[in-house]
């Protein structure tokens, strides 16, 4: 990356959306809107999914553009199986794909080939900005980069979907970043404050097209823009990690380390005395919650998830939670489970999540390392496949994906929840 000490945002936008795009990556796109579409089916059954298109009916109407890509963000996102980039630690698929159901209906001009390429471009711009302002080490520091990136990319996808002309992509990236915001907050509010964004990202470009516009500087997000990203190599859309079970990223590979252990055999569960788990710095706090008290907070508590790997692995596909595990048993061994901040474990972050995870039992004790979780780099229709039937859900909607040749071929991705059941 180039450090410049002005950095001109729609000028980065530009830049990133010149990716060059591949028949692979126009594949690899067509993976995404599959494995992103089933995110959003699974977490439309839920409850929280259910509230979250209850409210974006009575904001935006159900059948109107706004009202479908915040119903989309919100169940997609909060379901923890969307994709996730290490680098920019943003989660793109839950930016990009719903703005791309909202829209593509508008998108016939362009047809499938181009819609896909504008996913490329969307992943490229999302995950080129969130490494420019340093996402994964902004994440402790109060900025949550998939918030802070997520209207801007949806401005530019919108706008292109759109067929915009790059003045206008300019101008409503612009506008869009004016009313950025960077928190993070806690609670299951925050799949509805990235549903904001996107929709008002969407609006942004729209607004444009109606001959509005703004002048001035370029709002947050440009002033958290560290470097100017680089171009080169191949599409950012290859990047992102594939989640194999519903989880915050941060603790799957304490969870996979755990399993690896267990899978080994040199352990029984019941005599587990402790479970330590090594973690690199900037997120050791984040995993350490041994109290549990939400969903939210089961899916980035090292003490739950590894307690559900040893004790009720099946129990890592449910995305719902409605019921969280409270017994006895299961308290007990959350316990014995410690969180600890690793400096030689953070010298490979961000490029790597790693985790280090040291079973004690009575004489003996048995240790795992996992720099990456299983398959979660392998983006391929096989890999895909294999997921989507781990949760029992229809493995067809990888082939629809990949044989899709017209803009209704893409808009039925968006298949109704009754179908999985």
């Amino acid at each position: 990356m180039t450090t410049l000490s002005t950095i001109d945002l729609a000028g980065v936008v530009h830049d990133l959306a010149a990716v060059p795009v591949r028949d692979y990556d126009r594949y690899v796109a067509r993976l995404r809107l599959a494995d992103t579409a089933f995110a959003i089916h699974v977490g439309s059954r839920t409850g929280q999914g259910r509230s979250g298109a209850e409210l974006a009916g009575e904001l935006h109407g159900t059948q109107s553009i706004a009202g479908r890509a915040f119903r989309l963000v919100a169940a997609g996102r909060m379901t923890e199986v969307d994709d996730i980039d290490l680098l920019s630690c943003v989660t793109p698929g839950a930016i990009v794909v719903p703005t791309v159901l909202a829209l593509v209906g508008r998108a016939d001009p362009i047809g499938a080939d181009g819609v896909l390429d504008v996913v490329v471009r969307g992943y490229e711009v999302a995950l080129g900005l969130g490494e420019a302002i340093g996402g994964p080490h902004r994440l402790a520091t109060g900025v949550w980069p998939s918030l802070t990136v997520g209207g801007v990319t949806a401005a530019a996808v919108a706008s292109w979907l759109l067929g915009a002309a790059d003045d206008d992509v300019a101008a409503a990236v612009r506008l869009a970043a004016r009313q950025s915001i960077a928190g993070n907050p806690r609670g299951n509010a925050r799949e509805i404050l990235l549903a904001g964004a996107v929709v008002t990202g969407i609006g942004c470009a729209l607004a444009v097209r109606r001959g509005f516009a703004i002048g001035g500087g370029d709002g947050l997000v440009a002033d958290l823009l560290d470097t100017h990203p680089d171009g080169d190599g191949p599409a950012r859309i290859r990047r992102p990690s594939i989640k194999p079970f519903c989880s915050a990223r941060q603790t799957m590979g304490a969870v996979s380390a755990l399993r690896s252990v267990l899978d080994s055999n040199e352990v029984e569960v019941d005599a587990i005395q402790r479970i330590d788990v090594h973690v690199p710095t900037e997120y050791a706090a984040m995993l350490d919650k041994p109290a549990v008290t939400s969903r939210r907070e089961s899916l980035s508590s090292a003490q739950y998830q590894l307690t559900l790997a040893a004790l009720d692995p099946a129990a890592l596909y449910d995305v719902d939670r409605a019921v969280l595990r409270t017994d006895e048993r299961f308290r007990a061994l959350m316990a014995r489970v410690r969180v600890h901040p690793d400096a030689d474990l953070s010298a490979q972050y961000p490029a790597r999540w790693p985790a280090r995870v040291r079973v004690t039992v009575t004489g003996a004790t048995v240790e795992a390392l996992t720099d990456d979780v299983p398959g979660e780099r392998d983006v391929s229709a096989e890999r895909l496949t294999a997921k989507l039937r781990a949760f029992g859900a229809p493995a067809d909607l990888v082939e629809r994906a990949l044989t899709a040749t017209a803009i209704s071929d893409l808009q039925q991705l968006e298949i109704s929840k009754e179908s999985l059941a």
